[in-house]
């Protein structure tokens, strides 16, 4: 299993307390080295480190992971 946990940033970001989940809105990217996760809106679930990308209609949700 790989986990995106290094850096992140968002002009949008809000913690769901009973969800454990981080939902990230406005140029969202997760990124851990040369990975990448991209998209219009980025899920993030702290507990199981599951995350969803979503896009929209101009973008779509990408991730790029760079092997070791």
């Amino acid at each position: 299993m790989y986990y995106l946990t290094k850096e992140g940033h968002a002009e949008r970001i809000v913690y769901y307390v009973p969800e454990d989940k981080v939902t990230m809105f406005g140029n969202p990217y997760l990124k851990d080295g040369n990975s990448l996760v991209t998209g219009d809106k980025i899920i993030y679930f702290v507990s199981t480190q599951k995350v969803f990308v979503l896009g929209g209609n101009k973008r779509r949700g990408e991730i790029i992971i760079e092997g070791k």
